[in-house]
């Protein structure tokens, strides 16, 4: 069990227009969550192969820059988000996973 804290490596990126920001994240998501639809806003999130939140569909603020914990990502079972704070994953009951897309088009070095 890790017990770091995990610190974002893309979140303070900044992109001149939309097209930009879209074509690097096509070149750098290694799965896509489409959760099941709660009534909540936010219905899909692009995830980097460490795990880090890299865009999601609605409250980008709050969620972009965490990470997900890859081990336990399955569909039909709630995400887990890592806490700085505590050290910990918290499950986020209210963020289900519906399906996972895995990016067959990254480009890895």
């Amino acid at each position: 069990m890790s017990t770091e804290i995990k610190q974002a490596q893309f979140l303070e990126y900044r992109f001149k227009n939309e097209e930009l920001f879209k074509e690097w994240l096509r070149s750098i998501w290694s799965k896509k969550i489409r959760l099941v639809d709660k009534g909540q806003d936010m219905t899909a999130m692009w995830i980097h192969e460490t795990g880090e939140i890299l865009h999601c569909n609605f409250h980008a603020s709050i969620y972009d820059g965490r990470f997900v914990d890859l081990e336990s990502l399955q569909e039909c079972s709630a995400i887990r988000l890592w806490n700085n704070e505590s050290l910990e994953w918290d499950v986020m009951n209210n963020l289900v996973v519906e399906s996972i897309t895995e990016n067959t088009e990254l480009k890895t070095i």
